[in-house]
């Protein structure tokens, strides 16, 4: 009898205990996340790489010991992560399973300083060289196309990078507290100045969220001085933020929270 309960007892605690196998470790810090169209979400925490549904349950991890630690994600298909080490100049590029499909040098490709990247829909990669403050593109094929903007022609001004994000129609690099929007080809559309600088910057279609403390604003980018304020409120004092749906995932001190189901 005692025997039966005590398997009975084990039986219970790994119950209980199990689902916290499976599930983000809060006492490690995030260092960013990102999520796609299907509502998955990736986190960086250390050198790891963290896929987690949209329970927060883990779907499947990667790790990198040859780079350092993942400076950068981008998720728009949810079939193919891009993972870029800032320190190392690398791209690697994992398919939905967090297994390696390819590797990109971008030092051997002629990049001298790349510190942002951003994936677009046709499987092409956009990068910011500090260097010559250029964006350039990288073809499907992974090699270094003839399309780069030298972002100094037309701004007359340093740049200070924050963050790059891509649609079909658009490319939208933060400058400091300002947004400066590019059409697909890399053409200079105008710049948007916002006076802050957003925790919340999300490209989807032909619209633009940007938010910081509680408001939210959505641009329309095919018409000029077109915002307004969205019903979405975000925490405060919040790193970063990321909308699917009207649903929040957000960084704060290190810590990421999940929308709840």
């Amino acid at each position: 009898m005692k025997k039966f309960l005590r398997i009975i007892f084990i039986l219970i605690l790994v119950y209980f205990q199990a689902p916290a196998q499976n599930v983000l470790d809060t006492t490690k810090l995030v260092k960013d996340f990102t999520i796609d169209l299907l509502g998955q979400c990736y986190a960086i925490q250390g050198r790891e790489i963290i896929k987690l549904d949209i329970n927060g349950s883990i779907i499947s991890t990667y790790s990198n010991k040859d780079f350092g630690n993942p400076s950068a994600l981008d998720a728009r298909d949810p079939l193919r992560l891009i993972v870029f080490y800032r320190d190392f100049s690398m791209i690697r590029i994992l398919d939905s399973r967090l297994a390696v499909q390819s590797q990109l040098d971008l030092r051997q490709l002629g990049f001298l300083d790349v510190r942002l990247i951003a994936g677009n829909a046709d499987q092409s990669i956009w990068v910011y060289d500090r260097t010559y403050s250029q964006l350039s593109k990288i073809d499907v094929r992974l090699q270094k196309s003839l399309l780069t903007v030298d972002l100094r022609q037309f701004l007359g001004k340093s740049i200070v990078p924050k963050r790059l994000e891509l649609s079909q129609n658009w490319i939208v690099l933060l400058n400091d507290s300002d947004i400066i929007l590019l059409d697909q080809y890399g053409t200079y559309s105008r710049t948007i100045p916002l006076n802050y600088t957003p925790t919340l910057l999300q490209l989807d279609g032909r619209q633009l969220l940007t938010g910081k403390d509680e408001d939210v604003e959505i641009n329309d980018l095919s018409l000029f001085n077109s915002s307004q304020k969205a019903t979405l409120k975000l925490p405060n004092n919040i790193t970063k933020a990321m909308v699917i749906k009207d649903k929040i995932w957000y960084l704060k001190d290190g810590k990421l929270t999940l929308p709840s189901p």
